[in-house]
């Protein structure tokens, strides 16, 4: 019996599986008269295999390798050069002409890996770092998990932004590579988002970065702008690898490597390039995903189907709006709120930061509904101007609001005097109080939890919510207790559930006796 070397470079994805599942039928026992009985076989047949045969074109897709019996596999495999060079014969009878294997017929598929694998367009990267990140990634399936986990929300969107850009989508794979499709990525060169967007290269892009909102963040917005920027390369060297790694490099650094090799004589290509090591293995990187994304069966990789339509929508907005009273009209969490809308940076959102807001498909209506029936305020926030020299606990005493608090909201120093005036958010004057159901007594609404919070629900009283509730209808639902436990699912990660409650995963760690970082689905765990 012989083995295969994983450590080979095979000159396509495609004759893996092939190759896989073949060997596995033959070590199986399941061919009843294998083609390759001879004991001698070793390796080197393989390397042959790889040279001579042609069983496969590179661009068939891994859909008609899905289509392949047992019967034509044998078939095929056993009158190749590297059998009959190897004395080995072919036992099984020959096919009919007319019955050739067809093309796979066109499918509409419902699951949105499908029409991302349908729509791969580049040359495969051949290089062994190819079959070092397949090898990494294969190490940590929990990584690979967490990573699709994330894409869940975002994936349709931006294949259909790559399909209406007309381009290949494999690029639907990038963010993977960037950010883990993590929208709330940055990396400690400040470059932010799903696409991993640099501050300057954002504001050359159109993205808008102030004290409100950061663009690089927004899910639409810096998709469209990446593709726009990716497309630009493209133009420029009208070579998709070259694009990349100007994209990952900056087109400077690619045009000089190309410069350097002409003055030399030599290829100009993605591989044979002087470039970063970042660079160099952005690629592979991507190919090897992209391997596995192929046909993940074979690489020991469970990815999840994932419904090939819209998560989310976009819903028009009031001129002013608190995010905490929006997620509460919606009747969804604020931690779903952030992650569909990542680029709002403060708790009152006015038309100056945007005038449209993603929701979940399902939530949109209830919004819109909620909103028309919704008589109390809409803000509790208003933008105030912190003068020059004037500290910030000075303003919270004005308020009535612990300073700290105040401090932590605008993430501003509660004691330092600063040079120039800054903007920062202060209680809205007709929001600091709120009449008890007796009508008689005034009683201040911003708690500390409350600000932190966002202030869920806080401009519901008991009998607005119990007028709001007609025939068990649901539309507003009382602040909840603090959670004080969380059962995580599957793939969380410590630093998000840290990061979600406002805590430090350092503290979760201790609190919870965890001698590392690794979680598993339906554990439970302290959060205070």
């Amino acid at each position: 019996m012989f083995k295969l070397n994983a450590r080979i470079p095979l000159r396509s994805r495609l004759t893996r599986p092939l190759i896989c599942t073949a060997s596995l039928l033959f070590i199986g026992g399941l061919i009843s008269k294998p083609a390759w009985s001879h004991p001698t076989l070793v390796i080197e047949s393989i390397e042959v295999f790889e040279k001579q045969t042609n069983v496969l074109n590179t661009h068939t897709t891994i859909n008609t390798i899905a289509l392949i019996d047992t019967l034509t596999i044998e078939q095929t495999l056993a009158n190749e050069p590297v059998f009959q060079e190897a004395g080995l014969t072919n036992t099984t009878p020959q096919a009919e002409s007319d019955t050739a294997l067809e093309p796979p017929k066109a499918v509409v598929a419902s699951d949105i890996w499908d029409r991302i694998r349908a729509g791969f367009a580049m040359e495969d990267l051949e290089h062994p770092s190819v079959n070092h990140f397949e090898r990494r990634y294969c190490k940590n399936p929990e990584l690979m998990t967490e990573m699709m986990h994330h894409a869940e929300k975002y994936l349709f969107h931006v294949a259909q932004a790559i399909e209406d850009h007309n381009m290949p989508m494999e690029l639907a794979l990038l963010p993977l590579v960037e950010s883990r499709y993590n929208p709330t990525a940055r990396s400690g060169a400040s470059a932010a988002g799903l696409w991993q967007i640099m501050p300057r290269t954002g504001k050359h892009l159109g993205l808008k970065q102030d004290w409100w909102v950061d663009e690089r963040y927004d899910i639409t917005a810096s998709t469209t702008a990446a593709l726009n920027y990716l497309n630009r390369f493209y133009e420029r060297f009208e070579d998709w690898p070259l694009a990349l790694a100007a994209y990952n490099a900056g087109a400077g650094t690619v045009s000089r490597a190309i410069k350097q090799n002409k003055t030399k004589g030599r290829a100009t290509d993605y591989l044979h390039l002087k470039l970063p090591k970042e660079t160099k293995n952005y690629l592979p990187k991507l190919q090897a995903i992209k391997n596995i994304v192929s046909n993940p069966a074979l690489y020991g990789i469970d990815i999840k189907p994932i419904d090939d339509k819209p998560y989310f929508t976009s819903v028009s907005l009031p001129e002013q709006i608190d995010k905490a009273l929006l997620s509460t009209l919606a009747d969804i969490s604020k931690e779903e709120l952030d992650a569909l809308n990542p680029e709002l940076k403060r708790p009152l959102i006015t038309h100056e930061t945007t005038q449209d807001i993603h929701l979940p498909v399902e939530a949109a209506e209830r919004f819109e509904a909620n909103l028309s029936i919704y008589d109390k305020p809409l803000v509790s926030w208003q933008a105030y101007t912190l003068p020059a020299g004037e500290r910030l606990s000075r303003v919270a005493k004005q308020f009535g609001i612990p300073a700290k608090t105040l401090g932590k909201l605008n993430q501003v120093s509660t004691h330092r005097r600063h040079r120039h005036p800054i903007s920062i958010l202060v209680p809205n004057a007709k929001s600091l109080t709120t009449r008890a159901e007796n009508g008689n007594t005034t009683t201040k609404i911003f708690t500390e939890d409350m600000l932190i919070a966002q202030q869920t629900s806080s401009n519901l009283t008991p009998a607005s919510l119990k007028a709001l509730n007609k025939n068990n209808k649901l539309l507003f639902k009382p602040p909840r207790k603090r959670q004080r436990t969380y059962v995580v699912k599957r793939g969380d990660t410590l630093s998000e559930i840290a990061k979600r409650y406002h805590l430090s995963w350092k503290k979760l760690q201790r609190l919870n006796h965890l001698k590392n970082r690794l979680l598993k689905a339906g554990q439970r765990i302290k959060l205070y």
